[in-house]
């Protein structure tokens, strides 16, 4: 996995808020999103697979199992629960 995902840093939902709030942003509202990520995000490569003839056609063989690998850890994070999906907004006050 570690070859398909890199990320060098993923705070938690608290980090991510403070992170902001640090860089002067106000009234930060963070909504936890997954449950509606989650069956998209597993749902992905099954749809990317059962397609997979037209995806050869116009992107070949390496794309495709580059994009097909890439999915389906996606898809496996998303139902171990290892990562989730989050809706932020914030203000940032004119001086």
């Amino acid at each position: 996995m570690s070859q398909t995902l890199a990320c060098s840093y993923l705070p938690t939902r608290e980090q991510y808020v403070a992170d902001l709030e640090a860089a002067g942003f106000v009234d930060v509202q963070f909504e936890d999103v997954t449950h509606l990520w989650k069956p998209w995000e597993i749902q992905r490569p099954i749809d990317f697979d059962q397609n997979k003839s037209q995806h050869l056609r116009v992107n070949g063989e390496n794309i495709v199992q580059s994009l097909s690998h890439r999915y389906q850890v996606w898809a496996d994070l998303f139902l171990r629960g290892n990562i989730g999906g989050a809706r932020i907004r914030c203000q940032r006050p004119y001086f």
